[in-house]
């Protein structure tokens, strides 16, 4: 045990005290301040509003009109003016209004801005105002009241949604976020085991290792080290997100992605902790594994890609059905139970799908005795690996001098 502890502690120290890691997590977690808070340097604290001028619109009707563009554009100052579109351009293009708008017809407009942004809803806005305007005035037209014409106009349909399973308009975002975030997660430091182990091997340090600690304490500490350094980064790095999403939300309530991904169940962000604890450990012993077999660093891409194109593969197919909305299609279902794969698609159905309880605890499960299985046969291969240079030795034969090695002390 206190083998397996000096390794640990040092691999976890090590990391945290890596130039590149700290600058790395300082980097996002300011990135994630300046995105949430990015609404916060637009704000002018309702003390100046852009004007919009409106054109073309008879003299008797700018008073109906002026209350009902105001409560339509209340961030703008409505202005009437009687300048031609032509007159219009040319004050937008001097500043002398935001943006500009002449009627061309009862149900047809000119919309004139230097600018605009991509989130500029003002078109879908005039649309909406002028069609319902032009709507009530062919029911006067037709003879029927006034009163009664408003009232057709201004009915509504009532809707109650009930949801048996989950919602999945509410639940893709944040479940897109997280699941890259666990993809991330797991080739990030996947990889950065192996490169570890490779680099070891390359310096001849693992030969004098093994001589003074066992293999499984010198692999176990290494993964959980490592492990564990990266789940610091990541908390950090979420808590970040969290609390400037938290402190910015009110600059956000038109956002609806920013506002599914802050009101993410509690249940939810406890799944994707398991999941992604799991997922990088039964990884990380593969990249661990499989990176003593290369004999440089060089190589060590070309060793580890069979893993990282399960690792891929798993998040194509799990991406390819949130897009698709079929979480629960029997591709998924079996998916959600293969260990190399679970810890992804299982997140998705539990996020987004309808699976029961049971499922989830076998799937958990699974995981958690492959992970312990493939942690002590990633030992076996890792004695036999460290030892062998020149060409990488195939699996097959790996696994034969593995199991012919029980008995080594290391």
């Amino acid at each position: 045990m206190k083998q397996f502890m000096t390794v640990f502690g040092f691999e976890y120290k090590n990391l945290l005290k890596n130039k590149f890691f700290l600058v790395t997590t300082l980097l996002l977690i300011l990135a994630a301040a300046v995105f949430f808070s990015f609404p916060r340097f637009f704000d002018n604290g309702g003390e100046k509003k852009s004007s919009m001028a409106f054109s073309g619109i008879e003299q008797n009707q700018q008073e109906t009109l002026e209350k009902t563009f105001e409560k339509a554009f209340p961030d703008k100052k409505i202005v009437f003016t009687d300048l031609s579109i032509k007159e219009l351009k040319k004050a937008v293009e001097k500043e002398k209004y935001d943006s500009a708008v002449f009627l061309t017809g009862p149900a047809s407009y000119a919309y004139i801005a230097k600018n605009i942004a991509i989130t500029d809803t003002t078109g879908e806005t005039l649309k909406s105002i002028l069609k319902t305007r032009y709507e009530f005035s062919e029911m006067i037209m037709q003879g029927i009241p006034p009163d009664k014409a408003g009232e057709i106009i201004s009915s509504s349909v009532s809707a109650k949604i009930i949801t048996i399973g989950k919602d999945q308009t509410s639940s893709f975002f944040y479940t897109y976020v997280l699941i890259f975030a666990l993809y991330m997660i797991i080739i990030l430091y996947g990889q950065l085991v192996a490169t570890n182990v490779a680099t070891e091997k390359s310096s001849r340090v693992m030969e004098i290792l093994i001589t003074s600690a066992k293999t499984n304490h010198l692999i176990f500490g290494k993964i959980i080290g490592t492990g564990l350094a990266g789940l610091s980064q990541a908390v950090s790095i979420f808590a970040a997100v969290f609390i400037f999403c938290r402190i910015n939300l009110s600059f956000w309530e038109d956002n609806f992605v920013i506002k599914t991904v802050a009101d993410m169940p509690a249940d939810i962000m406890i799944y994707a902790f398991i999941f992604s604890l799991l997922g990088y450990f039964i990884y990380a012993f593969m990249y661990g594994a499989i990176a003593s077999l290369a004999s440089r660093t060089e190589d060590i891409n070309t060793t580890i890609m069979p893993v990282t194109f399960i690792l891929i593969a798993a998040f194509a197919v799990v991406i390819f059905a949130m897009n698709t909305g079929d979480v629960d299609s029997m591709l998924m279902v079996v998916c959600s139970h293969f260990p190399l794969t679970s810890p992804m698609a299982m997140f998705v159905r539990i996020s987004m799908g309808d699976v029961a309880a049971l499922e989830i605890a076998l799937s958990i499960i699974i995981l958690f005795v492959s992970v312990v299985l493939t942690g002590y046969l990633a030992t076996a291969i890792y004695r036999v690996g460290v030892l062998l240079y020149g060409k990488p030795p195939k699996i097959s034969e790996v696994f034969k001098i593995a199991v012919s090695k029980k008995d080594n002390p290391y």
